[in-house]
């Protein structure tokens, strides 16, 4: 039997209620309802139609919000294998045909991708470093003109990400949280 660490559940939409169960996995912190709420309420007027990304997705219940309120479709990045299995196994048990997970390093994923997204979740492992590397990556390719990044990060590493716009932010006793846009001068056409 999988080591499990709880569950979460999704908020809103279609699939509201539904609970996903989170294994015990390194590095795993699954976002708050509290903040989930928050984030949704700032996104609310994009979701609809939007491509989005779930990178270092974990359980995958960013993504699976997103299109539980109305976005087209996700891609859910994880590369813990049992992440992704249970991942997999609630997709088939919601008939979720939208969502695609992929086993993968988020970083080399992303540098490797030529999708492009309208909303991004990024939320890698406290304690690593790649958050200004898949930024670097994000603002020169794989969004669209306008997209926003959804940034979870550690409260000692929150500065503002150069290049990037804070839209809204919030944080709590261990995390600050953000919603960013490229700045104009970084779009590259």
């Amino acid at each position: 039997m999988r080591n499990k660490l709880g569950k979460v559940r999704v908020i809103g939409g279609k699939w509201r209620g539904t609970k996903l169960e989170v294994i015990h996995a390194d590095g795993l912190r699954p976002t708050a309802d509290r903040v989930k709420e928050t984030l949704f309420n700032w996104l609310s007027m994009h979701l609809v139609g939007a491509h989005c990304l779930d990178l270092f997705s974990g359980s995958g219940a960013l993504g699976i919000e997103a299109v539980s309120r109305g976005a087209l479709d996700a891609t859910l990045v994880e590369c813990n294998e049992s992440l992704v299995h249970e991942i997999d196994s609630l997709l088939e048990r919601l008939g979720a045909k939208n969502i695609k997970s992929v086993q993968a390093d988020g970083l080399q994923w992303l540098t490797k991708s030529e999708l492009q997204f309208d909303i991004v979740f990024l939320d890698p492992p406290f304690g690593s470093t790649l958050v200004d590397s898949c930024l670097d990556i994000l603002s020169e390719r794989g969004l669209s003109e306008q997209a926003l990044v959804y940034l979870e990060r550690p409260r000692l590493a929150s500065m503002p990400p150069k290049n990037w716009s804070v839209l809204k932010s919030g944080q709590t006793t261990d995390a600050v949280y953000m919603l960013l846009q490229k700045k104009p001068e970084t779009i590259r056409v």
